[in-house]
């Protein structure tokens, strides 16, 4: 072998060398599997509601206390829905008095018609409870 493929030779094991050891340097934190568990205290959180999230007052891992603000969400959707649902509240609030300022004039009405059908029958002669033909 002449000297000059040795030394070819060498630069490319040297070269390779350095390639592993860099590959070993950067992989060396890290793990790789297939079915990685988690061997640690999870909870799992739930929304109660559903919205745009404006703010999370939390960093991530952070340990928290019960009760801790975890995320503000825009509470504009909210106020639009409340404001609706007064709005039909009102609305029928207002049918309803409505509907009772007909209620005296139907209840006249039934009782003027009951009068003359009643004065009818006796003008007949019939009597006012089951006659038969009346």
């Amino acid at each position: 072998m002449s000297m000059q493929r040795v030394r070819i030779l060498v630069g490319v094991a040297v070269l390779l060398a350095i390639g592993a050891g860099v590959w070993w340097w950067i992989a060396a934190g890290r793990e790789s599997t297939d079915d990685a568990q988690v061997d640690a205290h999870i909870t799992p959180i739930a929304a109660r509601i559903g919205g745009t999230v404006l703010r999370v007052p939390v960093e991530a891992n952070q340990e928290v206390e019960a009760g801790a603000v975890l995320v503000e969400i825009d509470k504009r959707d909210y106020e639009v829905a409340l404001e609706r649902a007064r709005a039909e509240l009102a609305d029928a609030e207002a049918a309803a008095i409505g509907a009772r300022v007909g209620v005296p004039i139907t209840s006249t009405t039934t009782e003027q018609r009951g009068d003359r059908q009643g004065r009818r029958r006796r003008g007949r002669g019939c009597v006012p409870r089951g006659a038969a033909g009346c």
